[in-house]
């Protein structure tokens, strides 16, 4: 039953719709982030693009869609229930020893609470979530994070990218794509690790992205401002938003 909601990319979408990633990135981030639609952030300079699908938040939008997919709230008692007249619900894991994932899940819960849709948040410890989510896949949703590789190359990232990757959590290791959607992401992300010139590899590459912030196999929420700082006698200081974030051109640190 819960696999026929999230099949559907508009029950997906009207997902994205509710969550209000301004109001998560000022109450879970202090205001000190941004909201994202997509992996990457503009702090990749060379593969991010802002030629998305973007969700900003309307839960008016978010119930339009789900109305379209036969979910409403039938009764008037705020519990939207499907055309089978299932009360849509599903549970969210996240790791209880971070605040700022807890934090989140609860704001998702009462934003999806506002389109009649019920989040059972599920704080757990850390290694039951890795369990259930690369283990025994035993969860509806999950709240995470991924950090870029390094260098922030897409290659780096296909096995979360790509339906037959172990991390591709929405239905990870495919032997063959199950969706058209699905085959096309596919397909944008071979064609752009199959050469070597940046300017063709990013035209595949933001194809892909496309495809991803449309049809949503992950719904991407916020990311966090880094701050580094030193003291003003060190010369050549160049952070970085990749690890090492200070310390990455060591060797060309010196004294004034």
């Amino acid at each position: 039953m819960k696999l026929t909601w999230f099949r559907d990319v508009r029950f997906r979408q009207a997902v994205s719709y509710a969550i209000d990633r301004e109001a998560m990135v000022r109450t879970t981030l202090n205001d000190q982030g941004i909201p994202v639609y997509s992996l990457d952030t503009p702090a990749n300079k060379i593969w991010y693009t802002d030629q998305i699908h973007k969700y900003p938040y309307d839960p008016e939008k978010a119930k339009a869609l789900l109305r379209d997919m036969g979910i409403w709230d039938r009764k008037g008692n705020g519990i939207a229930v499907d055309a089978g007249g299932h009360p849509v619900s599903f549970n969210l894991i996240t790791n209880s020893s971070n605040a700022v994932r807890v934090n989140m899940g609860n704001l998702v819960r009462d934003n999806l609470k506002k389109v009649g849709i019920d989040v059972n948040l599920q704080p757990i410890d850390l290694n039951q979530v890795q369990a259930r989510v690369t283990g025994t896949r035993d969860f509806d949703s999950v709240i995470g994070t991924w950090q870029a590789p390094v260098p922030p190359d897409p290659v780096g990232s296909k096995n979360i990218m790509m339906p037959s990757g172990y991390s591709y959590v929405a239905f990870p290791e495919q032997k063959v794509p199950s969706t058209e959607w699905e085959r096309k992401l596919t397909d944008l992300l071979n064609l752009s690790s199959k050469t070597f010139d940046l300017t063709t590899r990013q035209k595949y590459y933001w194809e892909a992205m496309n495809v991803w912030s449309e049809d949503l196999p992950e719904i991407d929420l916020i990311a966090p401002n880094y701050f580094v700082a030193a003291k003003n006698n060190i010369g050549n200081f160049k952070p970085s938003t990749l690890a090492n974030f200070t310390y990455w051109n060591i060797d060309q640190l010196y004294f004034k």
